[in-house]
């Protein structure tokens, strides 16, 4: 039987077919087939598809207008990015203590000591920003999380009981509606009760307390130096309690995010030079299974590792517009170190960043029923990372949008910069003043710090350009740049406003 080529199916079902293909394999069909090539370059929707997976970026198809004007403003925007290009500056008072707070979808929330909400939905090029408040909330809330695109908020409340070495700390998730602060209809346990436990040292009080969302899971994180780390994980729909367990006991755990829905990352203080440690939630075990602890790099004797903190971009579960790839997400470590009997108050501060796509393969790569793997950091980090040593130092988090990172505001300076991880050595951009490409290994001298040189390989745009004031710190999502002013209140930093920078499409 003589054989068939593809290219002889009708063009539109050709075309219905390279849809189901990835960036790579349409890339290859164009460069080795002038008929695929021809289909290819004359189909909007798959130049759409294209640019999507150049860009990084899902699209639920939802937002309004045609292909093709899906397609010309993501070019615009990335044509945009690329230059720091932005509209009218817009600046919002938001005066007032800021206890908790959060940016995602559009939307800017904070929270007013421990009771108010406002709602900012964000400007961009062509609409206003408004702004809306919700009714007080009942009780002390320590802190909260959201997702718009499920119309979900989660409180979590303290009894604000005095310290005790005898008597448990209460804590209360209260998972509501964004809209209407009422209890949300698709939880089946809108209260969801904590208890905390005293200890010798630190008694029921509370250090760093962080609750994250990620579609169906919430975890509740509990920091206490030097003593213990909690982690506790619910399905929020069904109330489900996924783990509960201490997070603490092996590697000093300081901070938590998620990989994806069911794994998730400790950032460790083990001595020396500390460690990322991944989790996964199995199925019908009370604690996650412990995959792989990836170490960094190697202190001198007498250096620390004081905090490491990790931040990555939130993932709406139905957004309403392009977003970032959940997958294709950058994480960024924020590591303070510090030295025995060094009375410099300014502790070296210096960020490592990673792909979550990384962290996806090390889980891929696991094997169920095998110990934990333990992977030393020339053997990971130089080719899959960037270790940088920051001028600044991160007051404010949602830094990150995807595989963007905007930079602490630098001392007394009047310029952004950002940091972009969307990087194809296939498709350059050409450099200007505002674009540098780093292509090469950057180092990171090993100075009183380090062991050795710290060598890392992964690339990178850095992207740089003046704004209109000095800030106290930035924000960013897909959309726009955010600059936050602070002053000095009775009772510590109050936010002013925020200048917003939308970028244009």
């Amino acid at each position: 039987m003589p054989s068939l080529s593809l290219t002889l199916l009708p063009p539109e079902v050709l075309t219905e077919t390279l849809l189901y293909l990835d960036v790579r394999s349409l890339t290859r069909c164009s460069a080795v087939c002038r008929t695929l090539d021809r289909i290819i370059r004359g189909s909007v929707a798959i130049n759409y598809l294209i640019e999507l997976g150049f860009e990084d970026m899902d699209d639920p198809c939802i937002a309004p207008g045609t292909t093709s004007d899906r397609l010309r403003r993501l070019r615009a925007r990335g044509r945009a990015w690329a230059q720091l290009d932005w509209g009218p500056i817009s600046r919002i008072p938001s005066p007032g203590e800021c206890s908790a707070y959060e940016v995602i979808d559009g939307q800017f929330v904070k929270m007013v000591w421990g009771k108010e909400i406002t709602v900012l939905n964000l400007p961009s090029v062509g609409t206003k920003a408004s702004l809306e408040h919700k009714d007080d909330v009942d009780g002390m809330i320590k802190d909260f999380a959201l997702d718009p695109s499920q119309d979900l908020i989660v409180y979590l409340e303290d009894d604000a009981s005095p310290p005790s070495f005898a008597q448990p700390r209460k804590l209360t998730m209260h998972i509501r509606t964004l809209s209407t602060n009422q209890p949300h209809p698709k939880a089946k346990r809108p209260i969801l009760p904590i208890t905390i436990d005293p200890d010798d040292t630190w008694a029921n009080m509370l250090g760093l307390v962080t609750i994250q969302l990620m579609e169906d899971t919430l975890v509740l994180f509990v920091r206490n130096p030097f003593t213990s780390s909690r982690l506790v994980v619910w399905n929020w729909k069904d109330g489900e309690e996924l783990a509960d367990f201490d997070a603490h006991e092996e590697n000093n755990a300081i901070h938590f995010g998620f990989i994806d829905s069911r794994t998730f990352l400790l950032s460790c203080s083990t001595q020396p030079g500390g460690c990322i440690s991944i989790m996964r939630l199995e199925e019908g075990k009370s604690e996650p299974r412990w995959i792989a602890s990836l170490l960094m790099p190697e202190t001198k004797p007498g250096v620390r590792v004081d905090a490491c903190i990790t931040h990555c971009s939130a993932v709406p579960r139905h957004p309403s517009r392009p977003t970032p790839a959940p997958n294709k997400r950058i994480h960024t470590f924020t590591l303070t170190y510090t030295r025995e009997n060094d009375t410099d108050e300014n502790h070296a501060s210096h960020c490592l960043f990673v792909p979550n796509d990384f962290f996806l393969k090390v889980v891929a790569e696991s094997r169920r029923g095998y110990e934990p793997r333990i992977i030393p950091w020339h053997e990971w980090g130089t080719a899959n990372s960037r270790f940088v040593k920051m001028a600044g130092t991160y007051h404010w988090m949602r830094y990150v949008s995807g595989q963007k990172v905007v930079c602490p505001a630098p001392p007394d300076g009047d310029v952004v910069r950002i940091y972009d991880f969307n990087i194809h050595p296939t498709r350059l951009l050409p450099e200007s003043d505002v674009l540098h490409a780093e292509l090469g290994c950057g180092r990171v001298r090993r100075g009183k710090l380090f062991k050795r040189d710290v060598w890392t390989a992964l690339p990178y745009y850095e992207l740089t350009r003046k704004v209109e004031h000095e800030y106290s710190g930035y924000m960013i999502d897909e959309q726009r740049i955010i600059g936050l002013q602070t002053s000095e209140g009775p009772d510590g930093l109050e936010l002013e406003y925020i200048d917003v920078y939308p970028i244009k499409n």
